[in-house]
């Protein structure tokens, strides 16, 4: 089960979201 941070993570790649 992965959180919506992590999926959104995959779906953009390495963004803002990542850091």
């Amino acid at each position: 089960s992965q959180t919506n941070a992590e999926i959104m993570k995959k779906s953009f790649g390495e963004t803002d979201w990542g850091r």
